[in-house]
């Protein structure tokens, strides 16, 4: 049974015993009711030692959840009899079957401790009574020592680290918040000391737990022991602290480096007077994008909630001066902070990271106009309103649902808001395709609610360009995992013949096919511009926002490869058809020179296919456009990537079937044959591009000139060949 009270069995990353210890509390109660006194005495330590624990570990489960309750029980005096025994258990030598129990013991006695301070404290403030007229001086100073005697002790190291560490946090929070009386001791320094040593150790992404606590002890020892009796920070104390942890901001430890960043965002706003230029300043350099920093997006977002953090702390005030509040002199550098973390596409092995720091940067806009509202819209310019919205907007058109979310909610808090935001363009046609009650409807984690939402908004002039960026990487992105897997089952015959027999006898019904369905955004978006078909101006309108949005991210793999499959799904659709009315139309001539220059030099296959798609769409047009289409396609058709030659081939093909008017009617079913029955991944390129020549000559297109090969680089004088190992491999013919 004495084992049972004990059993901890490690099973991966945890640990599993608790149904057994409970089995044997049970056993140990039946003892008691089944033997007499003086038959079960002689095991009376044995077994009370063991319940200790568990006791402590109850107290650590229960304690924070009713910690009033507990203060006010029985339980509190014999508990810090109880501390004393396991403060004492460090000093002892344990058997290595004891340690992981001596460890819990530790943990939930340092936990429970705090909170039944802080409990009895705020008792106390009931009968304006303090801490020290209700618990002894010697049971709370033995309290402040627990941090120190912990280090002594080594019990930061190794496994307990990650459970002493934010254990004496805890304490340091609550003691502080339990005002204990130790202004001026030593004590104070070793606290400060355990959280940076703490934050510093922050090496895993699942301690939050312990970032959360060090970060909580931190604020209310600053709050507690930095504060002189004017209210004003300790001046050493303040310019020690701040200039430390903004050193910190440079800890190539992520983590670590995350931490700092909170604490520094947690500064009561006494310690902030007089530093708030320094703060910002160190604040919004960690929000940028570096080369060295790249994949620290939690950083950078961390820095952005930080930023949120003083702003609300400090206040705002027209007049003020920058290193106390938030002001007319440093509003603008918080407000471009905020819009310059909008454009945070970083991306890693884990995906598109920025998202963090957009989300957090939407949340920013949104808090910091919602301020400066409430003191003075004047002190916002007009600029920033607008920028506001536009990214907002932005951002509700993304692909990522949490992302939609935020920005979604934002803007509809941003459309109510109270008082109003001002410049808001097209405010009345934004409020009535939002009305009020979206606030409780409206699913912005759905696709299917929130992207024909949206389509409306690209009819309003100032927002087509914002609302189309956003939508392009939704539209022209990855597919749905649903279109996937349709696909793969579609393709394999014998699923499909399982899926019409056993789940659709009458077949598979059209809104489920994947040949026929698409994505919400790209059926939203289809929709509006088939309604607009006939309007010359609205056409004009996204057609030219389209030429922008690709000359402005020329070269950006990650919008110009989604507004290629964007460009050529609406030009399939028949969304451009009107332009077709006219020869030569600027649209498709401009579209032409940004396809040449997107994959001018382009060694990426999926966008060089993806342009494949476009040109030939860009067939049905008239005039020159087709012959210069025709002409790259051709290039294409002889380019060095088996994959890019089999597809233009493709292509062509099922081009020349679509419009019959492309290739003179006597040689189309020539140039149809070479098309099909040729190998066009064959690893013969002079052969292949012979045969493309002949096409040429067949389609009436100019035969494309290769270019000549560089000439071979010149030594120079004194080059030793053999100094490279590009050149040795390059002697022995690999």
């Amino acid at each position: 049974m004495l084992k049972a009270l004990t059993y901890s069995e490690k099973r991966a990353a945890y640990s599993v015993g608790s149904h057994v210890r409970d089995a044997a509390c049970y056993v140990c109660w039946a003892f008691a009711r089944a033997y007499e006194p003086e038959e079960i005495k002689p095991y009376v330590q044995q077994i009370a030692r063991s319940l200790r624990a568990l006791t402590s570990e109850a107290l650590h489960n229960l304690t924070p959840k009713c910690p009033d309750y507990m203060a006010k029980t029985s339980m509190v005096l014999p508990f810090f009899s109880f501390f004393e025994y396991c403060r004492s258990l460090h000093k002892q030598k344990r058997s290595e079957k004891d340690v992981g129990m001596d460890l819990a013991t530790r943990y939930g006695a340092i936990l429970s401790s705090g909170q039944i301070v802080h409990a009895l404290y705020k008792l106390g403030l009931e009968k304006n009574q303090t801490i020290t007229d209700i618990v002894d001086r010697d049971v709370l100073e033995g309290l402040a020592n627990v941090p120190g005697k912990l280090e002594a002790a080594q019990l930061y190291r190794g496994i307990g680290a990650d459970y002493m560490r934010p254990a004496a946090c805890s304490l340091i929070e609550k003691l502080s918040l339990s005002k204990v009386p130790l202004v001026g001791s030593a004590t104070i320094s070793v606290w400060q000391t355990t959280i940076d040593d703490t934050m510093k150790l922050m090496l895993a992404g699942y301690q939050f737990a312990i970032q959360d606590s060090a970060i909580a002890g931190f604020a209310a020892l600053c709050n507690e022991y930095y504060r002189t009796e004017e209210g004003t920070a300790l001046p050493d104390i303040q310019d020690k602290v701040i200039d430390s942890y903004l050193g910190q901001l440079q800890n190539e430890m992520v983590y670590a480096r995350c931490c700092f960043i909170l604490a520094l965002g947690a500064l009561p706003k006494f310690m902030i007077a007089g530093k708030l230029k320094k703060l910002l300043s160190g604040l919004i350099g960690a929000t940028k994008v570096t080369v060295k920093d790249i994949s620290m997006a939690e950083a950078r977002r961390d820095a952005i909630k930080s930023i949120i953090s003083i702003c609300s702390t400090v206040g705002i005030e027209k007049g003020g001066s920058p290193d106390n509040v938030i002001c007319e002199d440093n509003i603008n550098s918080v407000y471009d902070t905020f819009l310059q973390a909008m454009e945070d596409y970083t991306t890693d092995r884990r995906g598109d990271v920025g998202t963090w720091v957009r989300e957090a940067a939407v949340v920013g806009l949104a808090e910091i106009t919602s301020q400066a509202l409430q003191v003075d819209a004047s002190l916002i310019q007009q600029e920033y309103y607008e920028k506001t919205i536009f990214s907002v907007l932005h951002q509700a058109g993304e692909k990522i649902d949490r992302a939609r979310v935020v920005a979604g909610e934002t803007l509809l808090r941003l459309l109510y808001h109270d008082p109003p935001v001002p410049y808001i363009p097209h405010r009345e046609e934004l409020l009535n395709l939002f009305p009020e009650k979206d606030k409780e409807t409206l699913n912005w984690a759905s696709a299917a609610e929130c992207y024909p939402k949206l389509m409306p908004v690209l009819s309003l002039k100032s927002y087509t360009y914002p609302v189309l960026l956003g939508l392009t990487v939704s539209v022209g992105g990855l597919t749905e995992s649903l279109e996937v897997l349709l696909e793969f089952l579609q393709e394999a015959f014998f699923l499909q013949e399982f899926l019409q027999e056993k789940l659709f006898p009458a077949g598979i019904p059209a809104e489920i096919s994947c040949r026929t369905k698409v994505k919400h955004s790209s059926h939203s978006l289809n929709s509006y511009m088939l309604k607009i078909a006939d309007d010359e101006d609205g056409l004009t309108a996204i057609s030219d926002t389209l030429l922008t949005i690709f000359n402005n991210y020329l070269k950006v793999d990650r919008v110009s490869l989604p507004l290629l499959k964007m460009l050529d799904f609406l030009l399939g659709s028949g969304c451009f058809e009107l332009f077709t009315q006219q020869e030569d139309h600027p649209f498709t001539l401009a579209l032409v020179d940004l396809c040449k220059k997107e994959i001018a030099k382009c060694g990426d296959p999926q966008k060089l296919l993806a342009t494949i798609g476009v040109f030939c769409q860009l067939v049905q047009f008239s005039g020159t456009v087709r012959e210069r289409v025709l002409f790259q396609l051709l290039v294409l058709l002889g380019h060095k990537y088996p994959k890019v030659r089999k597809s233009t081939a493709n292509q062509l093909y099922e081009m020349l079937i679509t419009y019959e008017d492309i290739v003179a009617e006597e040689n189309l079913d020539e140039v149809m044959t070479i098309l099909s029955e040729t190998t066009w991944d064959d690893d013969s390129l002079e052969g292949i591009r012979g045969i493309r020549n002949q096409l040429c000559d067949l389609m009436g297109v100019k035969k494309p000139v290769s270019k000549a090969p560089a000439k071979p680089k010149q030594e120079k004088a004194g080059d030793d060949k053999m100094s490279s190992y590009a050149d040795l491999v390059g002697r022995l013919g690999y």
